[in-house]
């Protein structure tokens, strides 16, 4: 089954970022449209570790610029508890922590 995923916004240096790709999360390289991918990636490889993690490597020109890894570890319950996501990268120095309601 393939996901379709799509950002909108803006970089931390303020130039736009508007890119989208489809994955299988089957580990392989997936093509990205758009523009302002971290590092320039023209493909990125989504593998789901488990039910709450998921890795991506993105390249360049075929060549390996950066790693991540994104995981759940709070979901949305019947409650309405926040769903928390974590969000780290090894070579682009970032990390991201996203507390939706």
């Amino acid at each position: 089954m393939k996901a379709q995923n799509s950002f909108d916004g803006i970089r931390a240096d303020g130039s736009p970022a508007a890119y989208s790709f489809e994955t299988n999360y089957d580990g392989k390289d997936c093509a990205v449209t758009g523009a302002g991918m971290p590092g320039g990636a023209d493909t990125i490889a989504l593998k789901r570790i488990n039910s709450h993690k998921v890795e991506a490597t993105l390249k360049r020109g075929g060549k390996e610029i950066g790693k991540s890894e994104s995981e759940v570890s709070k979901g949305l319950s019947p409650n309405d508890s926040p769903l928390l996501l974590r969000d780290t990268a090894a070579q682009e120095i970032y990390a991201l922590d996203a507390e939706l309601p």
